[in-house]
């Protein structure tokens, strides 16, 4: 081995231990990330969502929009309930802005997340009594972002 190769092994070896030092240092980034900022299919806010999107798919009403309006919420808006059109933006706001909302004070809630804000205003204005989360609990979920949370962990070390 020349002493050329033998630098650009050495540089490689240390731009490897480099990558490992700061995915280590930034692991409880990494975990946090995992706890808080994804949706999996079991949890109460993405079962919900579903369960409020089929309603809609499934309903005649969805017939009267052209096949590229039919997903759009001006479409649901026209054509279904208010109650039903309120659950569908809430939820559907609720995923999509989850990092703006999670933990989230009013203040920031008017500005950050506003639409969200005034889905969720108009959604409890209809007294939505409908809690269910489909037979599913939070704690499935969790555990299995714990155990994902886990094996990044044990990746790193």
């Amino acid at each position: 081995m020349t002493m050329m190769e033998a630098a650009a092994q050495i540089q490689i070896i240390s731009l490897i231990l480099h990558i490992l030092y700061k995915a280590t240092a930034n692991a409880h980034l990494i975990a946090k990330e995992l706890l808080i900022a994804q949706h999996l299919p079991g949890d109460p806010a993405s079962v919900q969502y579903n369960k409020t999107r089929t309603k809609w798919v499934e309903s005649k009403d969805i017939l009267k929009c052209n096949t590229v309006a039919r997903t759009d919420r001006n479409c649901v808006k026209i054509y279904w309930s208010a109650k039903d059109y309120n659950a569908f933006v809430y939820y559907q706001f609720q995923l999509d802005m989850f990092n703006a909302i999670i933990g989230a004070e009013d203040c920031v809630l008017e500005t950050r997340a506003k639409n969200w804000l005034e889905a969720k205003n108009a959604f409890d204005g209809h007294g939505n009594n409908d809690d269910d989360s489909g037979g599913n609990s939070d704690s499935g979920a969790f555990a299995l972002k714990i155990s994902i949370l886990i094996a990044v962990c044990n990746l790193l070390s």
